[in-house]
């Protein structure tokens, strides 16, 4: 890591009554190595914070991180408006205004229920320092604990899925080295996963000329907000043709409440869609019992189709290089579905998020099941 007197990265985090899930995500901050697992030295990296509007405690428990490591600098701000896009947003723009202070070289993205593995502060840093990368993307997988207590799900991912969502200790722990699927991360290899709001990076100068996160709107009354601000900022930076790159070190790991709260609608692809979760947390009774049996008939079609909709084509769109590069992928209609971006390209110069997103839905239902018919099995490493 190269040395510097200031700190390099700004770690931006945007919250809502997250009382009990932040404060796990700042331990993983604040117990960050490199290398050859020696501490990073705090002075490196900074952490932002965005309050929307919290009525529990969670700032209090801030308070008690910053009292704990006050060599870590900390900043806070609000923002009053309910909307993690408004929160997104506020805090870009205050980390972009040279007067607060607070910009730095590097800026990462997180959510506030997300544990950072204790590699990625000097992953990013000595990756935007070796590299011309613009943009770093990192996988986020759920924790090997909960793909234990959810045995019928893994069952399930390893008949018709594949490895694409577990990582390194789940892959070892169940023993699929090795074996081949259908979906591995070698997609994300071949694509580029595209970077999600949970963690990912980006040089300070690109998100000035990107102007920051940005709301965008499905209706003309404004009232449903686009999502996925790191997909739609990625959107715009390669129509611009500049670089991102997939990090395969130092993933990190999601809280899988969303999934064990609202199972049918995450894996019916309709959680996302939906915007957050509600307000509600934690449900009652045993969401593992309910999971494990869900999982016994449910059907992962619509996995299946997120998969190929989110990272091969929507990747395609903005980078149509990429199916040419990839073409075995894409079995005897490749040149189709060339000829379909370009031709898209053409008529939409400057696209807006949704319109991506809609024509990427708008091949998958074209495309899907010669897909499933032509992506090749590959070998777990």
């Amino acid at each position: 890591m190269t040395k510097t007197s200031g700190p390099m990265l700004t770690v931006f985090i945007p919250f809502y009554n997250e009382e009990l899930d932040l404060p796990k995500t700042l331990e993983t901050l604040a117990n960050q190595k490199d290398q050859k697992g020696n501490s990073v030295d705090k002075k490196h990296y900074q952490i932002l914070l965005v309050d929307n509007n919290s009525t529990d405690n969670t700032r209090t428990e801030i308070e008690k991180f910053k009292e704990k490591y006050p060599e870590l600098k900390v900043c806070v701000i609000e923002e009053k408006i309910k909307s993690h896009i408004a929160a997104r947003q506020s805090g870009s723009l205050y980390f972009l205004d040279r007067a607060n202070g607070i910009r730095t070289k590097y800026l990462g993205s997180g959510d506030a229920d997300v544990d950072f593995h204790s590699n990625w502060v000097d992953s990013v840093i000595r990756n935007f320092e070796s590299t011309e990368a613009d943009l770093l993307s990192y996988a986020g997988t759920y924790p090997l604990w909960f793909y234990i207590k959810s045995p019928e799900l893994v069952k399930r991912y390893i008949e018709e899925i594949g490895t694409i969502f577990f990582d390194r200790s789940t892959i070892e722990y169940f023993n699929l080295q090795g074996k081949s699927y259908q979906f591995t991360e070698q997609v994300f290899i071949d694509f580029v996963r595209p970077p999600t709001d949970s963690c990912f990076a980006i040089r300070s100068d690109i998100f000035e000329i990107t102007g920051g996160f940005k709301q965008e709107f499905a209706d003309r009354d404004k009232k449903q907000e686009v999502y996925g601000e790191g997909w739609r900022m990625l959107f715009e930076l390669e129509m611009e043709g500049l670089v991102a790159s997939y990090i395969t070190e130092a993933p990190y790991n999601s809280d899988p409440r969303r999934l064990l709260q609202e199972p049918e609608r995450f894996l019916g692809f309709k959680s996302y869609r939906a915007g957050p979760m509600s307000d509600q947390r934690r449900q009652k009774g045993d969401e593992y019992s309910y999971l494990n049996n869900l999982m016994k008939s449910f059907d992962l079609t619509p996995v299946k189709r997120y998969i190929t909709e989110y990272y091969f084509l929507l990747k395609c769109i903005t980078r149509p290089y990429l199916v040419y590069k990839n073409r075995r992928y894409f079995g005897d209609f490749y040149e189709q579905l060339h000829r379909d971006i370009l031709g898209w390209r053409t008529k939409n110069i400057f696209p807006t998020s949704k319109a991506v997103y809609d024509f990427a839905s708008e091949l998958n239902d074209k495309y899907f099941e010669l897909l499933l018919e032509s992506i090749p099995f590959q070998k777990v490493k």
